[in-house]
């Protein structure tokens, strides 16, 4: 009896670890396949493993008067998409976020810039679930209202038609530095508009970057109570369940703590404590 109990044990533990490994297995099959954007005279490639997976033409409708760039991302299977008119005196920069993704084109964010001599207007778009079968200029070619009485250096992010908060920028940096791709080393300028860009990104699926963004915010404001809940969703969608409990617990805690209305923890989280 012993021997057999032993032997149970033993397979219990085994299939423990063969889980674990799967799971593991999963995400890095999911998250490693690194593939490379470039643009060669016309054409738009998308090279995974050393084999070209997506080649389509990019139609530039005014010729010399647009410049197209494609930028490297710190995060895997992501693009931006650099689009120049500077054929006029309103020099317009366009920057669209784009990911990778099961032989689609998910459009993130477009920040949109344009610059009149020493003044410049600019909005930024977060979208949901924007996805492309190609990337088609035509299709992105979004018309954004700019509002003109936008206070100086702050640039609007928006998504549902709602400010997620502001961005700072300066006239030399869209004048001579632009495109300015995400690095999130300004997060604690503003950790209100960071937090609400990572739950977007959530929203996006893009849990690994989401989760990247929300461990800079707690550790600058350890008491921000939605960020726990926030980076817990993002845990527990990328089978990191003992992280997701525990920032669940901390979320739990910091509401109590702060007197926060208790009826508005979703019930998914206690459920997912006691899980």
């Amino acid at each position: 009896m012993q021997l057999k109990l032993k032997n149970v044990s033993s397979l219990i533990i085994n299939k423990t670890y063969l889980f674990v490994f799967g799971c593991c297995l999963f995400n890095y099959l999911l998250f490693s396949q690194n593939s490379e954007f470039k643009i060669d005279e016309n054409e738009f490639k998308v090279i995974t493993d050393n084999k070209c997976v997506y080649l389509d033409t990019i139609n530039l409708k005014s010729g010399t008067c647009n410049s197209i760039d494609i930028l490297k991302s710190d995060f895997r299977n992501q693009f931006y998409l650099f689009i120049e008119n500077t054929c006029t005196s309103n020099n317009v920069k366009q920057l669209f976020k784009i990911n990778w993704e099961n032989g689609k084109f998910r459009v993130l964010s477009k920040e949109y810039i344009s610059v009149i001599n020493d003044t410049f207007k600019s909005k930024n778009i977060f979208y949901e679930d924007f996805l492309l079968d190609s990337i088609n200029i035509d299709l992105l070619d979004i018309e954004e209202h700019i509002n003109d009485k936008n206070k100086k250096n702050r640039t609007p992010v928006y998504f549902n038609n709602k400010i997620l908060g502001y961005k700072v920028l300066s006239y030399e940096d869209t004048k001579f530095n632009y495109p300015l791709i995400d690095n999130y080393k300004t997060i604690d300028n503003d950790i209100n508009l960071y937090n609400n860009i990572a739950f977007v990104l959530s929203k996006n699926k893009l849990f690994s970057e989401a989760i990247y963004i929300l461990e800079k915010v707690i550790k600058i404001d350890a008491s921000r109570v939605v960020a726990y809940l926030n980076i817990a969703d993002s845990y527990w969608e990328t089978n990191q369940k003992v992280k997701a409990i525990e920032n669940y617990k901390k979320y739990v805690q910091l509401m109590k703590e702060q007197k926060k209305d208790l009826k508005k923890i979703p019930k998914y989280v206690y459920e997912r404590i006691k899980s």
